[in-house]
């Protein structure tokens, strides 16, 4: 037996024999790592699931990104990631060392290392060369950060009219701030990205064309709404809450942006218009009209040549006074619109300021014609008549007839 041994020990089989051995440790080294990592999984995601639905009874937010099944989905993959991270970490760093043992891999060993440590040398290499970029770039956030906070707090000082600057106007402050704030960035971008990694590189320079073209070929109705948005709000056209009427649609302004104008109806209906036909159209401001100068609600009626115009226009006026939405000053009146073939179309002319009420007024102005001049004896209709009268006489008024 001894001499067994001797041979094996004086022979090339002894270092095989060890090289197995380390081999088998160091499967089962491996095999241990993995569970330990595996129960430290499992230890984390009870910890984390017990700690999630701890919170979900203490939070009751209903506008939360995350539910807590989402939140322990994004725990288990994070967790996973690390395990897997942490297992290719011990194989790569270990598997060098169990060839270095074998005098017959030695050299493997050194090359196996030297593939490994070379890329996270190149790494470290790069970063600590990019360090005085990363400091520049730091630098100008830093400028623009602190810029962008200066000129935020004078805009809302404007805003909220504690600063007062001539000619200019509280409402334009918000979308000042949003333009200069669009150029800061732009360019601080265009700053910054001579700093960026691979700036200088052909792929970067054309993926910046690429997506230069796109953006020119996508955005030509887009710039045209910003446009049109920025000149409706300099030219202070309306505001959010004013009653305005845009071509044929009448509503108010719920929500005004640089791509759109939103308008509430009285009908309740949402209507969303693009800025560019707001801009190429004819806007009505009914409630800066009411309050400059007062908002006058009319419409007509035709009564024919029997009825003395004088009553006509004394129950229209009677009936515009009636309404307590109508003001008293200046005074409801009557215009004679036209001289038809048959009937006189008159024109009731009343002033308010309440005009988000004009429809009820409109509605409350014919339901009082209607009583006035039906407690007066006079017919609302258009008389039509034939050529063959049976009664010639004229139809005009009878205190214009001559006895």
């Amino acid at each position: 037996m001894k001499d067994y041994l001797l041979i094996l020990i004086n022979g090339n089989f002894f270092p095989h024999i060890i090289s197995v051995f380390i081999l088998i440790f160091y499967i089962l080294f491996i095999k241990i790592c993995y569970k330990i990592l595996n129960k430290l999984q499992l230890k984390i995601l009870v910890k984390l699931q017990k700690l999630t639905g701890d919170l979900s009874k203490l939070k009751t937010n209903k506008s939360q990104i995350f539910d807590s099944g989402m939140r322990i989905y994004l725990y288990s993959f994070l967790i996973k990631f690390l395990k897997i991270v942490l297992f290719a970490a011990i194989l790569i760093f270990t598997l060098p060392a169990l060839f270095y043992l074998n005098p017959s891999t030695k050299i493997i060993a050194a090359k196996l290392l030297k593939l490994i440590l070379l890329p996270l040398e190149n790494i470290a290499t790069g970063v600590l060369e990019y360090l005085p970029n990363l400091f520049t770039i730091i630098v100008i956030v830093l400028v623009l950060k602190y810029t962008m906070g200066a000129l935020k707090y004078l805009f809302a000082k404007v805003e909220a009219e504690k600063l007062n600057i001539p000619g200019f106007y509280p409402e334009w402050a918000r979308p000042t701030y949003n333009l200069l704030k669009f150029f800061l960035y732009l360019m601080g971008l265009v700053v910054i990205s001579p700093y960026l990694p691979g700036a200088g590189s052909a792929a970067f320079k054309g993926i910046t064309i690429f997506v230069g073209f796109l953006v020119s070929l996508g955005s030509s109705s887009y710039v045209g709404n910003v446009v049109a948005g920025l000149i409706i709000t300099y030219m202070r056209s309306f505001q959010e809450g004013d009653r305005i009427k845009v071509d044929n649609i009448v509503g108010d302004v719920i929500e005004r942006n640089l791509l759109v104008t939103r308008l509430k109806t009285p009908k309740n209906e949402r209507i969303t218009i693009p800025n560019s036909r707001i801009l190429s159209g004819s806007i009505i401001n009914y409630t800066f009209s009411a309050k400059e100068y007062k908002v006058i609600v009319y419409t007509s009626i035709t009564i024919g040549y029997d009825v003395d115009w004088h009553v006509v226009q004394r129950l229209m006026i009677e009936a515009a006074k009636t309404i307590d939405e109508i003001s008293d000053t200046p005074e409801p009146f009557v215009r004679q619109k036209s001289l038809d073939d048959f009937y006189v179309s008159y024109e009731i002319n009343a002033y308010t300021t309440h005009e988000k009420k004009i429809q009820k007024i409109l509605s409350a102005l014919h339901e009082n014609i209607q009583e006035k001049f039906h407690s007066e004896g006079v017919e609302i209709m258009s008389p039509h008549y034939r050529v063959n009268r049976d009664d010639m006489s004229p139809a005009i008024p009878r205190d214009y007839l001559k006895g």
